[in-house]
């Protein structure tokens, strides 16, 4: 160790001050021999830094403050991490600001459910809509290699179960359960509309899945289009009717509502 004649040594006291102040060490002991001369520099530091940088720290405010030249080896540093969760009265001035809230990512959700899973599935809505069609049910099922979709719809009091069948694919499921869905909107309004088989897809939008599809029909010599879509929040063919339901939404003010036949059984 050397020193400069313009810096005085300062006493231990003072040297083990300066060392604390450095940003991160919580505590300083400094030893010195029967001479004066410093033999060891103990810090203890509370970081995520290595404790070689804040050995460096020490060396180089020891050299411009006191005028001191210390063998590094002489420094030893004890670091610990940060705590996960600090006090507020120990808190970094000027934090960077937090995050807003954010809802939690959900879990991906397969196009459609295995046979395993979806055998007999029934999903009940209870949202119900004035003057709209309502999800009561959604039932698949399974018959050898096809997959058997029915769709209760309710307006009123009323219930309408539409059903249709495709091959037991993953495209298959969904298909089946959007012309079911249309089947029962058929019986539900006086309408020449024919449809085409569907289009559909999931994208990824923001932190959601979104149930896409698209809808081609022809009445008289009109061709339409239409398209809708649901966030999937529970089980993707309950999704597939909500988009198709929203998808028809707007031209089913236009549509009249078929006359209830009631029948008297003798």
């Amino acid at each position: 160790m050397s020193t400069t004649e313009s810096n005085p040594i300062p006493d231990i006291p003072e040297l083990e001050k300066l060392i604390t102040g450095i940003h991160d060490v919580t505590g300083c002991r400094i030893i010195k021999d029967a001479v004066g001369e410093i033999t060891e520099i103990h810090v203890t530091a509370i970081s995520d830094r290595s404790g070689r940088i804040i050995a460096r720290d020490v060396d180089t405010l020891l050299n411009v403050k006191a005028g001191l030249d210390v063998d590094h080896r002489k420094i030893g540093v004890a670091v610990t991490g940060k705590p996960e969760a600090e006090d507020e009265s120990e808190a970094v001035v000027a934090p960077a600001p937090s995050a807003p809230e954010r809802k939690p990512t959900p879990e991906p959700r397969p196009l459609y459910a295995s046979p395993q899973l979806s055998d007999q599935l029934i999903i009940e809505d209870e949202d119900e809509v004035e003057d709209r069609p309502i999800i009561r049910k959604v039932g698949v099922f399974h018959e050898d290699n096809q997959v058997h979709a029915e769709v209760t719809l309710a307006l009123s009091e009323d219930k309408f179960v539409g059903e249709a069948k495709d091959a037991d694919t993953p495209s298959g499921h969904i298909a089946a359960l959007i012309r079911a869905t249309l089947e029962a909107l058929l019986m539900i309004y006086d309408s020449k509309i024919r449809f085409s088989d569907p289009q559909f897809r999931i994208v990824t939008l923001g932190n959601e899945e979104v149930f896409l599809v698209h809808l081609s029909a022809v009445e008289g010599r009109n061709v339409h289009s239409f398209a809708g879509s649901a966030i999937i929040r529970q089980d993707s063919r309950q999704t597939a009717v909500m988009a198709t339901l929203g998808a028809l939404n707007r031209i089913m003010g236009l549509w009249a509502r078929r006359a209830t036949v009631e029948y008297d059984i003798l």
